[in-house]
């Protein structure tokens, strides 16, 4: 057991999850304190002792799987051998959804994989598991009509409580399906834990994430902003020292036969940063920009002031959206249904661009101004205008380009982003933990 909760806590420090040695420690504690080795406890106690973000649990279920297979034994079904099939397996769905149990939760889920997920391989050895197919066959949505006439027979619980309650869930029953048929998987293919290739959330690149990786990012978009603010808030308070104040040193030197000993410094005067957005929503960044935006726009109150400009043909300020709604889901939502611009087939004009934003709103630039340009810096071919980046370069105090796109990816193709990269700072921005590294150091 030893060998294998070390090889369990490296796995998992392989793969980006911080899990330390005290934090081992305190789950062989609290392993040593079951009675009896049970699988789901022993999930529990790792889970409580080494995950501290809710981004690595996805992969922390994945090797765990791995590390700890279930037994042969807990793959028997629970139903009796003249029971229904899917009709068995939804009553016994629509009662624990009613008492909220998530122990038989997780075993109807485990039956539902056994008895309908399978599939043939999609090599022709062997069987698969299929979430989809599980979920298709159950329908577990369709149970909200019955459950809620359940609910209506007590009155002391509110219909939109009620409704809220099972849709979660039943929610989280999809999710045991996913996880069960996922561990299913990896048990037939006999994998190692060296073959997991996902990723911590805040790792995973805009680019390539998936429909339901986008959505979780955006859930954990608040609680990113309130910490991400936090640690700017105590970066500006706790800096470097302010100016060395020769007044007071001389002073101070008196008791020391006029050595300065002890210099003494001017306090600091903690500022927030002016912000100068100019973000590129066009097909190729759509992702990126929008997360950008929202991070941002949930962080302006750490900024004395934020102008926001998006563009895909030209350049359009948005920052009247932002400053008018308070959450940044609503302000992106207002944002995209009131620009005058269309994703159109053809590739953004960069330099054209640029230059229009020189030409128009280069006033919003001052010697207190951080400007951020973000795209993929892809000019199609077209004239990239280094020379107008340059004139933003020289208005504002700092300028840094986001770029979407790995570094090895900026000198191939229609990319412009080595010519912009000699007259701004270009930064490889391609997932959660470097846009909220860059947008902490603006503060």
């Amino acid at each position: 057991m030893l060998d294998r909760h070390l090889g369990f806590l490296q796995a998992l420090r392989d793969a980006g999850v911080p899990a330390s040695t005290s934090e081992g420690l305190d789950a062989l504690d609290g392993i040593a304190a079951l009675p009896a080795l049970d699988r789901r406890k022993l999930h529990a106690i790792y889970g409580a002792t080494l995950v501290k973000r809710q981004s690595h649990r996805q992969l922390f279920d994945t090797l765990f799987d791995l590390w700890f297979p279930e037994g042969e034994t807990a793959r028997e079904t629970r139903s009796e051998p003249g029971a229904s099939g899917v009709e068995a397996l939804r009553g016994e769905l629509t009662e624990a959804v009613l008492d909220g149990d998530e122990g038989e939760l997780y075993e109807i889920a485990r039956e539902a994989v056994e008895q309908l997920g399978q599939l043939p391989s999609a090599r022709g050895t062997g069987t698969s598991w299929s979430p989809a197919t599980v979920l298709t066959a159950m329908s577990p949505r369709t149970l909200m009509a019955g459950l809620m006439r359940s609910a209506a027979e007590e009155p002391a619980m509110p219909a939109a409580i009620a409704r809220a309650r099972f849709d979660a869930r039943l929610e989280r029953f999809e999710e045991l399906v996913e996880a069960e048929a996922r561990r299913r998987i990896l048990e037939e293919q006999g994998a190692g834990a060296e073959a997991v290739r996902v990723q911590p959330l805040e790792l995973v690149s805009f680019a390539a994430a998936s429909q339901a990786e986008v959505a979780e990012m955006r859930r954990q978009l608040h609680p990113l902003a309130r910490r991400l603010a936090a640690r700017m808030s105590m970066k500006r308070h706790h800096g470097r020292r302010g100016a060395l104040d020769f007044r007071r040193t001389i002073r101070a030197s008196l008791a020391t036969g006029g050595v300065p000993v002890h210099l003494k410094h001017r306090p600091k005067r903690p500022h927030r940063p002016e912000l100068v957005v100019l973000c590129d929503i066009s097909a190729s960044g759509a992702t990126f920009a929008r997360f950008a935006l929202l991070l941002l726009s949930a962080l302006q109150q750490e900024f004395a002031r934020v102008r926001s400009f998006v563009f895909i043909s030209m350049a359009e300020e948005v920052s009247e959206h932002f400053a008018r709604h308070s959450d940044a889901l609503d302000a992106l939502t207002a944002m995209e249904g009131a620009i005058t611009q269309q994703v159109m087939g053809s590739g953004t004009d960069y330099g054209k661009v640029l230059r229009g934003f020189t030409d128009t709103y280069a006033d919003a630039l001052t010697p207190r101004t951080t400007l951020l340009v973000i795209g993929d810096a892809r000019a199609n071919n077209l004239p990239p205008r280094a020379d107008a980046v340059a004139g933003l370069v020289g208005r504002a105090r700092r300028a840094y380009w986001l770029n979407p796109e790995p570094r090895a990816s900026w000198e191939t193709g229609d990319s412009a982003a080595l010519e912009y990269a000699e007259v701004i700072d270009m930064l490889e921005c391609r997932n959660l933990a470097q846009l909220t590294e860059v947008i902490e150091e603006l503060g």
